[in-house]
């Protein structure tokens, strides 16, 4: 073939084939940014099974009384609770959350005694409720539970009760007041009886 002509075919490939692939591309960038931005995927049934919560725990160093506006008066309780798969490892899970307080029963098979607040319910059945409990610093849902006339001298029982919808997970933790230590070695036997909060 003439060298001319080899020249005048190689220039209308490039005319039409170029224009086609850029477009191409443009097509393939657009369809893999769609997916990327699809619904998320739902877990499946063996998903649950392998990687649902078996157990929670309230978190005991930060489950404590807290003064929220600074006040330096107790406003109610950071609870902290805490989902673990079968592995031990940190999970999510959707449902709800009801916790109740109780004053601290000294040398009592079950420590609760009479109850002083709740039930507070937390929902963790929606995106933005996942969004506003969850805590990436601390691995667990955090659930501000208001309550006046608490004291940081006196101890408390806070329970939780997870109710994933078919199947609940307990746990209760002892939120310890400058009274515990010596109550609880029997340097002080008598303890006033708790008193609920009127309104």
């Amino acid at each position: 073939m003439p060298r001319g002509k080899g020249r005048g075919f190689d220039t209308l490939n490039r005319q039409v084939y170029l224009p086609c692939m850029r477009q191409m591309l443009w097509i393939m960038l657009a369809l893999t940014v769609c997916g990327c931005e699809g619904a998320p995927i739902g877990r499946t049934a063996s998903d649950d099974v392998m990687f649902g919560p078996q157990t929670m725990r309230l978190q005991p160093t930060f489950t404590q009384i807290k003064d929220w506006n600074g006040d330096k008066i107790p406003d109610g309780i950071d609870a902290i609770v805490e989902l673990q798969d079968q592995f031990g490892d940190t999970t999510r899970a959707t449902g709800r959350v009801i916790f109740e307080l109780y004053g601290y029963r000294y040398a009592a098979p079950d420590p609760r005694g009479e109850r002083i607040g709740g039930p507070w319910i937390g929902s963790l059945q929606t995106k933005d409720d996942q969004v506003a409990h969850w805590s990436t610093a601390i691995r667990g849902y955090s659930f501000q539970l208001a309550q006046s006339l608490l004291s940081r001298d006196r101890t408390y029982v806070l329970t939780a009760e997870f109710d994933l919808g078919t199947r609940r997970l307990f746990d209760q933790v002892v939120i310890q007041g400058k009274d515990f230590a010596s109550k609880r070695h029997g340097q002080v036997t008598v303890h006033a009886p708790d008193q609920a909060p009127t309104h």
